[in-house]
């Protein structure tokens, strides 16, 4: 049990401590971080809750039927039905957040705070699913699957927090980016259970994480030198 809840744990800890690091310049209040994991785990929690509500319209809860041959249906399910909905769990506390935490206030906070919502969220997640899985695949999944979620919720985070502060005028480009995060998370999951396909998944995660390293390094930069030029004023 002990090693259970410490695969479950520890990755989303890392990452945390990862992301703390990245935002050293003017750090989030670890409080406000543990509140927004807690948040992310219990929307996660309902999430799965509601999956079960979409079974009214014919929608399955469970597809495992399906992962042992990919096929159509399984690839339009995961992008048009679990990418959007658990992209959409994951985007309600972020808004919560957004609008009522007072140390939410410059560009970087919304890829750390969409990044640890997911963490939440994939923690969840882990719990339901790793008491299936043992070996390498256990801690594959452990580790894997906190980070693919801050990817993906990366891209929606950033770009809707450009458009409330005003940066982005058009709603079309959060929407976009909501909409690219969801499908690239379908993607990603239909990769992944595709045996001839799995390299892409793999490509599909460092695509993004590679445009992600570039927005924080931008992010951090122009925050340095704001801050040296303020320092020379006075």
């Amino acid at each position: 049990m002990l090693l259970f809840l410490m695969s479950i744990i520890a990755p989303s800890l890392f990452w945390i401590l990862y992301f703390y690091y990245k935002d050293r310049f003017q750090p989030e209040p670890l409080l406000d971080l543990g509140f927004s994991y807690l948040l992310g785990f219990l929307f996660s929690f309902l999430c799965y809750k509601f999956y079960y509500i979409l079974q009214l319209w014919n929608i399955p809860y469970d597809i495992s039927s399906y992962l042992d041959n990919p096929s159509p249906y399984l690839f339009v399910y995961l992008t048009m039905v679990t990418g959007v909905v658990e992209e959409f769990f994951k985007l309600i506390p972020y808004v919560f957040i957004l609008k009522f935490f007072t140390n939410f206030d410059e560009p970087l906070d919304s890829i750390v705070y969409a990044s640890v919502i997911a963490l939440g969220f994939a923690s969840y997640e882990n719990f339901l699913n790793l008491k299936y899985l043992s070996g390498i695949e256990l801690y594959a999944r452990a580790i894997a699957s906190p980070l693919t979620h801050t990817i993906f919720s990366s891209i929606w985070g950033y770009y809707i927090y450009k458009f409330l502060k005003g940066e982005k005028r058009s709603f079309t480009m959060p929407v976009s980016a909501f909409i690219f995060a969801s499908v690239s998370h379908g993607l990603y999951d239909y990769f992944l259970f595709t045996p001839v396909l799995r390299i892409l998944s793999s490509l599909l995660i460092l695509g993004i994480w590679l445009w992600r390293i570039i927005v924080i390094e931008k992010l951090q930069k122009k925050y340095s030198n704001y801050k040296n030029s303020k320092m020379k004023i006075f």
